[in-house]
């Protein structure tokens, strides 16, 4: 819902619609962007794009609506080559090669198959199931089955802050030490749901829930201009999500904390905004009952000529506490992106010569992804463990 604006807030370029559906009849909730390809993720399955949402390949369509489940997939979170989704109808289903082959995975989650919220920390997946059986579970992937996390209300978003877990309930946030073992209620703070996506975020050393700014770790809250119905950080700017506004699909962003705001619209979809995601330079957004995606801005790269190649990519050291030192030999021209666990590319570089380093001091620790590309060529991604 929208509560106020600023005064003379800008407007940015207008949104567009994509020609291409991702789910031909049926609607895409959450669009998310990983290892250079585009994700829709809907009533139709899980979608995957390499040329910017150009054409789609399905990556299955076997727990879902249209393949007579009556399942509606909400979310998806990566890492490496897993992709944990939430649903329904199946609670979590996954895949552990890239989308290659699937699985439900709700063993230990009870009888609760509507999963609410999913969240992927680069070692542990984190779900919320509702009705008939609330819990709050966590697992690693090794694992076997899924432990209920106990004491917690329902959570709704969670992020990460260096080590640092927060879990937001309803009323409360919660943060842990241990990797989500043991919680501690550190503060009082209203928490809704959002359709697809994680209503928390990290931007710097600030939290950011349901258009609510935290610049003293969650202890109290400032009300920004705008809620909405999706919220999304690049890891600079912050990006909520409503609409129709006047007729067209809208989506306000602050680089600044709130202070000021641009807003952009014009999808002409006239429908809500579920989740919000940049690929490649443009942004994208999915829309409610809608199978394509809605797109403002241009890509930085086509994408239609991407290709997985196999590369001798050496990374040194590795866990590293700041510096990495990248080898690849024959590169030329190559463009590295580094992505965190949530698949938020946290910085980008240039590169002519084979040999160079990626200077991550002032990232939080953690195990991020690092993508080098040659000549359209995607050569390897391979995860990176910053360590402080």
């Amino acid at each position: 819902m929208l509560l106020a604006a600023t005064a003379n807030t800008p407007t940015q370029a207008q949104w567009a619609q994509e020609p291409n559906e991702a789910h031909p009849f049926f609607p895409v909730f959450f669009a998310a962007s990983y290892g250079g390809k585009l994700y829709a993720v809907g009533n139709g399955g899980i979608a995957s794009s390499a040329d910017n949402g150009a054409s789609w390949t399905n990556l299955t369509a076997i727990y879902s609506w249209a393949g007579g489940g009556g399942n509606s997939n909400r979310e998806a979170v990566f890492s490496g080559s897993m992709i944990y989704v939430r649903t329904t109808t199946q609670g979590v289903i996954r895949s552990l090669d890239a989308g290659a082959t699937w699985d439900v995975d709700t063993v230990g989650i009870g009888s609760g198959k509507q999963v609410d919220m999913i969240y992927f920390d680069g070692t542990t997946v984190f779900c919320t199931t509702n009705w008939p059986e609330y819990g709050f579970y966590k697992k690693t992937p090794a694992s076997a089955s899924w432990t209920k996390v106990t004491g917690m209300s329902p959570v709704l978003g969670m992020t990460k802050k260096g080590t640092k877990l927060y879990a937001f309930t309803a009323a409360d946030m919660h943060t842990s030490t241990d990797g989500g073992t043991t919680w501690v209620n550190t503060a009082t703070v209203a928490t809704s749901t959002t359709y697809s996506g994680s209503p928390v975020h990290v931007i710097g050393s600030d939290l950011y829930s349901n258009g609510k700014r935290s610049t003293d770790d969650g202890l109290t809250w400032t009300n920004l201009a705008y809620s909405g119905s999706a919220y999304y950080t690049d890891g600079t700017n912050y990006y909520i999500g409503f609409g129709p506004m006047g007729g067209n699909d809208s989506v306000a962003m602050t680089s600044d904390g709130g202070a000021t705001w641009t807003v952009s619209g014009g999808g002409g979809l006239n429908a809500l905004v579920t989740s919000i995601v940049k690929h490649n330079g443009a942004l994208y957004a999915s829309v409610w009952s809608r199978g394509q995606l809605i797109k403002n801005g241009t890509n930085s790269s086509s994408g239609t000529a991407i290709t997985e190649r196999n590369s001798s990519v050496m990374i040194a050291p590795n866990p590293s506490s700041g510096v990495f030192r990248v080898m690849v030999p024959g590169l030329t021209d190559g463009e590295i992106a580094i992505s965190d666990a949530q698949g938020r590319v946290v910085a980008r570089l240039h590169t002519a010569t084979p040999e160079f380093t990626v200077d991550m001091a002032n990232q939080s620790p953690g195990v991020y992804y690092l993508q080098v590309v040659d000549q359209n060529r995607v050569l390897r991604s391979l995860p990176i463990t910053l360590s402080k």
